[in-house]
């Protein structure tokens, strides 16, 4: 199956579950990274971290990263049409903007009958994970420290990028 990797927050080869299962799971992978048309809005900092982090990552991608710039909703829609991608996988987001911004991919997918697959998180403990006695979240840091360390932690997805079936990126940005 032709896959397209979205990179957002979360730009790790390793440890990264849902970068693992598209590798694993995938006769080709092409990775993908846009960039948010309100990436102008940026701080300078901000900015010159986000573009360093693209180009490290294209240099560690066998066959570099496709970059495009405008809402993703957009423009993974037109790559998957381009590379005939039949799925997009990507690290789940739990904040408000990358919530609302995985409903609108996964609409404007489905409407053309591509599957989103979120996998994952950015963080080392996925929200929710961590609960009281009542199951409920535990709010304060403390106990939630406490009963993370008690928790059992899975080991960390290991992906060989040499081997993985990447596709090459036609608007490589090396």
């Amino acid at each position: 199956m032709k896959t397209i990797f979205w990179f957002r927050r979360d730009r790790r080869l390793q440890d990264n579950q849902a970068l693992s299962f598209a590798a694993s799971t995938s006769q080709e992978l092409l990775p993908v990274f846009v960039l948010p048309t309100s990436s102008a809005e940026m701080s300078e900092l901000r900015a010159s971290s986000v573009v360093a982090s693209i180009l490290a990552l294209d240099k560690s991608l066998p066959k570099g990263l496709e970059l495009r710039h405008g809402e993703a909703s957009v423009e993974l829609g037109k790559i998957c049409r381009e590379f005939s991608g039949k799925r997009v996988v990507a690290t789940r987001a739990f904040d408000t903007n990358g919530v609302i911004e995985q409903k609108a991919v996964r609409e404007a997918l489905a409407a053309i009958n591509i599957e989103l697959v979120l996998l994952g998180s950015y963080y080392a403990v996925e929200p929710g994970t961590v609960v009281k006695d009542d199951q409920t979240a535990v709010r304060v840091y403390t106990p939630f420290y406490k009963r993370w360390l008690q928790a059992s932690v899975p080991e960390p997805f290991v992906l060989d990028a040499e081997s993985a079936p990447w596709a090459p990126a036609s608007k490589n940005i090396s």
